[in-house]
């Protein structure tokens, strides 16, 4: 029988609009009047047992007596109330009609024996949130105002284009609500910088590799970090050499040729090899031969740069046929 449902603060959030389970033990929290919440939720149970003395007992019954003043004087006066042992708790429980109705077994199943500390059992749940994700709810607006920008980088203050403002807002309700910023443009952290005459494309392309040079920082993913900056132009190509944060021009024609455009740049074997496609094969800036994507077959041109480069080439056939539709 259950005498009682006690509730605890678990977690706060945003005043709920609706609340939905998405799937085991996740729990999303939408709100109109704050950030709305994905939550992961785990639940413990808890069982205590605990033994009820005599004292205990009789107040609990004295208070159930007190609530029924015809009961009380019945019992009070010897009435016809008093079940067969004579401790009058049936009557308090039950009358007459009672008994005729549901039987005296059933009515006796309810009585509690004072002489005897009672046992009575209580389960609890405690949960554990934690929050995955949040949408972020900048409504209901109260009011809006523009403000001076923040975080801009000089560059950008030197030859502005626009105006640079932020605007903010005074979104939410009571103990959701908030002050929101707003940036009307992205505004990027400029490390370095150089002028781009008539680009037409950009691509990066080569890794840094951490035996290939010394120079690279140590704190930085030198494995994942680009090494070139291929730039075309309408009659030739630029690259530049990523190194830290500096970018330095290649002025010598080593590994690019820069006397054409480019059409297309890529890279094999995690940046290992480099490929360049301009309107011509060139060797040391030296035309070769035209360039045909409609190779049928791979063996010639094995043949040629070598038996042990199959894989080389075949990478290259495909990063070929990509660079197609270029």
């Amino acid at each position: 029988m259950v005498q009682g449902i006690r509730l605890t603060k678990a977690f706060e959030a945003s005043i709920p609009c609706c609340l939905t389970v998405c799937s085991h033990n996740f729990l999303f929290v939408g709100s109109r009047l704050g950030d709305s919440k994905l939550l992961r939720f785990s639940a413990v149970e808890k069982r205590r047992n605990s033994m009820s003395s005599e004292i205990g007992a009789s107040q609990l019954i004295n208070d159930a007596i007190i609530t029924n003043n015809d009961i009380i004087n019945n019992v009070a006066g010897g009435g016809s109330h008093a079940d067969e042992n004579g401790n009058g708790l049936a009557a308090v429980l039950f009358d007459e009609d009672d008994i005729h109705l549901y039987g005296k077994e059933f009515c006796n199943s309810f009585h509690i024996d004072e002489s005897k500390p009672q046992c009575s059992s209580s389960s609890g749940r405690n949960y554990h949130f934690e929050v995955v994700d949040s949408v972020t709810n900048i409504g209901p607006c109260k009011w809006l105002r523009t403000c001076s920008a923040s975080f801009v980088s000089d560059a950008f203050l030197h030859r502005p284009r626009d105006i640079f403002f932020d605007m903010m807002t005074v979104s939410g309700h009571g103990k959701d609500s908030a002050l929101c910023f707003f940036h009307s443009s992205i505004r990027p952290q400029i490390i370095a910088s150089t002028i781009l005459d008539e680009a037409l494309q950009i691509w990066t392309v080569g890794r840094h590799h951490q035996h290939q040079s010394n120079n690279i920082d140590a704190n930085s993913t030198g494995n994942v970090a680009h090494r070139f900056l291929v730039i075309a132009r309408e009659r030739s190509s630029a690259v530049l050499e990523l190194v830290n944060e500096n970018m330095v021009e290649l002025d010598t024609p080593l590994l690019f040729s820069q006397t054409e455009t480019t059409v297309a740049a890529g890279e094999l074997a995690d940046g290992s090899v480099v490929v360049q496609r301009t309107t011509i094969i060139t060797n040391n800036s030296n035309k070769v031969e035209p360039l045909y994507l409609s190779v049928q077959d791979k063996t010639d041109l094995a043949r040629k740069l070598g038996t042990s480069r199959y894989q080389i080439i075949d990478d290259l056939i495909e990063l070929c046929r990509t660079m197609s539709h270029y």
